[in-house]
């Protein structure tokens, strides 16, 4: 007896020591959201197993969490009133959010970590719309439908994907932080994507999308970087900074691809620039479409019009794929765009290209 009460004894003291070195050195133990504290709305919060259930009762909810991660195998899944409907996701937490498994909803999911946002490899996200940002928004807000999202998170915060994102037609996928990446794959047929260098910024998911976006002053460097697939059939892709006032580096890089191809005749359209950013262009954008082709619009609109800001630089690589083609119609506009200052004049170089039929 007291053999196997000496062996009990050893590997207790061991397990507690490793427990005491994972928690000394901050682990990751990724796992489905944990503590989640209904404080807007109606919804109640199940789990078995690696399934975690969240029932959204009312038309818009608001949860505090003291983490929300999803572990590699981990399945969290909103069941929501209408595809309409939106949960807001509220982390604190000093850590970024980790999402590695399974997320899906058939409404709105609205996820806020002031920290940063990062979905893996093994990431899937299945949802009607998907918004992920450091900004954060008061609850009275929230729920009264004033979807300003105007109080800033860490200013060096990144939301970065690298997994699987997909919104249900006519969705949105918002990723807004002072550095959003994207390695991964995201789709949007006829919805928008919107990767956003900013941290404050105001949202409409039935119409306008991310707009009035803004950066405060302790932001000192952007980044909009994409080296992944973006596609948004028949949709909007949107890849924009807006310059602060003490930003070093504002930067926006296309390495991977983005694809709007017309879908029942509309088409689609393009959009990357920011205010006084550099735009390095090295990879394939494609508005083309069978009877209709959409717009691109690289670093501002035809001859500085319309709300589109104006690029500081742009930069085409000789590895770029840019086209607008249609098959059974004229092609879309490519306009390509940058303002540079050259011995105390401003110097504007343009140029608008309409793509020809092909």
């Amino acid at each position: 007896m007291s053999k196997h009460y000496f062996e009990y004894s050893v590997v207790r003291v061991a397990l507690c020591s490793l427990s005491i070195a994972a928690l000394t050195i901050h682990t990751p133990l990724y796992a489905n959201p944990l503590d989640g504290q209904v404080v807007g709305g109606s919804a109640t919060i199940s789990s078995s197993g690696n399934k975690m259930d969240i029932h959204q009762h009312s038309d818009k909810a608001v949860i505090d969490w003291r983490s929300f991660d999803i572990g590699v195998g981990e399945h969290t899944q909103f069941h929501q009133p209408s595809a309409n409907a939106t949960v807001l996701n509220r982390v604190n937490s000093n850590d970024p959010s980790r999402i590695m498994g399974k997320l899906s909803a058939n409404g709105n999911v609205v996820l806020v970590n002031p920290n940063g946002v990062f979905f893996g490899r093994d990431a899937k996200v299945d949802v009607n719309g998907l918004l992920a940002t450091t900004a954060n928004i008061s609850n009275s807000d929230f729920m009264a439908g004033k979807q300003h999202f105007n109080q800033a998170g860490n200013p060096k915060a990144s939301v970065i994907n690298e997994g699987s994102i997909t919104a249900r037609e006519a969705g949105l996928v918002g990723l807004v932080a002072p550095n959003v990446e994207n390695h991964g794959v995201i789709n949007a047929k006829l919805g928008r994507v919107h990767l956003a260098s900013g941290d404050k910024f105001a949202l409409d998911l039935s119409g306008r999308g991310l707009y009035e976006l803004a950066v405060s002053e302790d932001v000192a460097a952007q980044l909009v970087a994409n080296t992944g697939k973006i596609t948004a059939e028949g949709g909007t892709i949107a890849l924009t900074a807006v310059a602060g006032k003490n930003i070093v580096n504002n930067l926006i890089r296309v390495e991977g691809e983005l694809t709007t191809a017309s879908v029942k005749n509309i088409g689609g359209k393009i959009i990357i620039t920011g205010q006084d950013a550099q735009i390095d262009i090295a990879g394939k954008i494609d508005a083309s479409g069978a009877t209709k082709a959409g717009d691109i619009m690289i670093g501002g609109d035809y001859q500085g019009r319309g709300d589109i800001a104006t690029a500081r630089q742009t930069n085409i690589a000789a590895t770029a794929h840019i086209k607008a083609n249609a098959q059974q119609a004229a092609g879309g506009r490519v306009i390509v765009r940058a303002r540079l200052r050259q011995k105390g004049r401003r110097k504007v170089d343009l140029l608008k290209h309409r793509a020809s039929a092909s």
